[in-house]
């Protein structure tokens, strides 16, 4: 190419509309790579991650089994680990640890938990073990053995399972009408909590009931603080005299 021939190339602008264009394009790529990054990197934090369970000897302490969620892991120098006194084999520069979710912040104290290779024993990832995600106290990581009520069990062997999901499902049910509950006056939030309790566990209309069992529940009824209002604010028992009934009746 001649010189007149760039120069007459150059004062086009052609270049500067290729510069642009390439511009625009390595940001193109670089949007589109950073939003697959994150969308890799976020949806891993929400996708259920494989649940182990560990066996866990710490020198000087019993020995205890972990179970939750691997998180992450990381080589450190033997110096680091000899300062948490974890004595690594001669001639080793370096160990690994591993960052567990432990969940049941009720029990541990915290939802994290920084655990030592070379403490670790068996590690397994049992078809039982199961993850709850709770409203507090963060997940719970255990294995599902009963289902109680108010201390008494309701629900074991096989028919455990789907008695907790009949349970959950009225549970989160009774927290979805709370919510949606319009505030009365006089009315706490324990008060709309008892409220749809007394919704879901009412007697069905049909259901037939033995004349012990309506003695317990006209008993129970005028335990209540108020045996005269329903859950709903409305009259269920009203006192009538003779002149009342006569007009009833006329």
């Amino acid at each position: 190419m001649s010189n007149k021939s760039f120069s007459s190339w150059m004062s086009s602008g052609a270049p500067w509309v290729w510069l642009n264009a390439g511009a625009v394009s390595i940001s193109l790529v670089m949007v589109v790579g950073l939003l697959l990054l994150i969308s890799v990197r976020g949806l891993s934090h929400f996708w259920p991650a494989d649940l182990m369970s560990i066996s866990y000897n710490e020198p000087g302490k019993e020995s205890v089994t972990l179970v939750g969620e691997l998180i992450d892991s990381e080589i450190i120098s033997a110096r680091q680990l000899n300062r948490v006194g974890v004595e690594l084999p001669a001639g080793q520069a370096s160990g690994e640890r591993h960052l567990i979710k432990v969940g049941n912040r009720d029990y541990f104290g915290l939802d994290f938990s920084w655990i030592n290779g070379p403490w670790m024993g068996e590690v397994t990832y049992p078809q039982d073990l199961m993850a709850i995600e709770r409203r507090e106290w963060g997940h719970f990581y255990g294995y599902l053995t009963a289902v109680k009520q108010q201390g008494e069990v309701v629900a074991d062997g096989e028919s455990t399972y789907a008695e907790l999901q009949l349970r959950l499902k009225r549970s989160n049910q009774l927290i979805s009408d709370i919510k949606n509950e319009l505030p009365e006056a006089g009315f706490s939030q324990n008060d709309l909590l008892v409220k749809s309790l007394a919704k879901s566990l009412a007697v069905k209309t049909g259901t037939a009931l033995t004349l012990e069992e309506q003695e317990h529940l006209i008993h129970q009824l005028f335990a209540c603080k108020e045996p005269t209002i329903s859950p709903t604010n409305k009259p269920v028992l009203m006192t009538l005299d003779v002149s009342d009934l006569d007009k009833k009746f006329k």
